[in-house]
């Protein structure tokens, strides 16, 4: 913390300057409630939103079924979403464009998440100001400061906001629907094609 004194961002500061960069989070993802901003370093407190309260016995119950199984451990995607906002809010300095995470060379999960945990995001070596691709290295941490989960060269890509617009603007799944779960598709926009062999391997390399 000490080394991340140049200015404190509250949750509403957080929010307001993702939602600048043309990003909006609902209650359930906004995990952030501080950020410490340093030199190339941010430092970010985590917690669990209220509104993902009710599944939180059941998302225990899985990671513990899932050590006790496999014998590794979880990471709940609610801190996930707040480590990737807070390096989005380091990047916001060089590029107010919004940063979409792209691509990770390592993930470490070392120990189980806990309920309320601190991110510090840096820059990875190779660091190139101002540059439409970043890659960061985070560390997340408990309260304690025992090593949960790092992230190794976590790339983001920069997106124009009217690009970003256009995918805010495609149809969404209804709220409410007979079949919650099911998988919807818009045949009405399909076009038969043949798949040469380059495309055919191109997709198979991306499933």
């Amino acid at each position: 913390k000490d080394r991340c004194d140049e200015k404190v961002l509250s949750a509403a500061e957080c929010y307001a300057l993702l939602e600048d960069s043309g990003l909006w989070y609902g209650n359930g993802f906004r995990s952030v409630k501080e950020i410490y901003t340093g030199k190339n370093t941010v430092l970010a407190r985590l917690e669990l939103p209220s509104e993902l309260e009710e599944g939180k016995g059941e998302y225990h119950l899985y990671q513990n079924q899932v050590q006790s199984e496999h014998n590794e451990v979880v990471l709940h995607p609610g801190m996930l979403e707040g480590a990737i906002q807070a390096s989005i809010v380091l990047m916001s300095g060089e590029n107010n464009n919004p940063a979409i995470p792209a691509a990770l060379k390592k993930l470490e999960i070392l120990s189980p998440w806990a309920e309320k945990m601190w991110v510090i995001v840096r820059y990875s070596k190779g660091h190139i100001p101002g540059s439409p691709v970043q890659k960061l290295d985070l560390v997340l941490c408990n309260d304690e400061g025992k090593v949960c989960v790092r992230f190794k060269e976590l790339e983001f890509q920069h997106m124009p906001k009217e690009q970003l617009k256009i995918l805010s603007e495609l149809p969404r799944i209804p709220k409410q629907s007979e079949e919650p779960c099911a998988l919807h598709l818009r045949p009405e926009n399909w076009v038969l094609q043949d798949i040469s062999e380059e495309k055919e391997s191109a997709i198979s390399k991306l499933i």
